[in-house]
């Protein structure tokens, strides 16, 4: 990767996260990524199937009772950890952005900004665990709405 550095390389990492660790895909396949710019790999990644994404939900399915009892205040926390480690690796995140699709470096850091304004929003929302009462079609009955963590879903992008 002559020409290309990261101020963290240890962001670069070409295993899926899965239940905490980082691993290969059930496959055992890779495929290279390449800087569109000059056609060098900049890394590899692993090609993953289904059973990777079977696995990476059980594992979040697995999680999901400790999450579920925590406050909302400490899965805000949670979050937020999350948001600042975005911001404080913005241009690296960047760079691999640029890297990756030859995307312009502000256009990338742009990008990295508006995904972690998601981060923040659902991190200052995490503390607003309070629900509602909203009137019932029925004379003397009301409906109590209740916010908490109910699953796990699966994404692919």
């Amino acid at each position: 990767m002559a020409g290309h550095s990261l101020r963290d390389s240890s962001l670069l990492i070409g295993q899926n996260l899965i239940g905490g660790n980082w691993v290969d895909s059930a496959s055992g396949k890779r495929f290279d990524v390449y800087d569109p710019a000059t056609n060098e790999v900049i890394g590899s990644c692993p090609e993953s199937i289904a059973q990777d994404a079977e696995q990476a939900i059980d594992a979040a399915s697995a999680a999901m009772p400790h999450w579920r009892n925590l406050t909302g205040r400490e899965r805000s926390n949670i979050l937020r950890r999350w948001y600042d480690l975005v911001k404080e690796n913005c241009d690296d995140l960047a760079t691999l952005i640029s890297w990756e699709n030859g995307k312009a470096s502000g256009d990338a850091v742009g990008e990295v900004n508006f995904s972690a304004s998601f981060l923040e929003w659902f991190s200052e929302e995490a503390a607003r665990v309070y629900g509602d009462v909203i009137p019932h079609s029925a004379r003397g009955f009301r409906v109590a709405v209740v916010k908490e963590p109910v699953g796990v879903c699966g994404l692919i992008t």
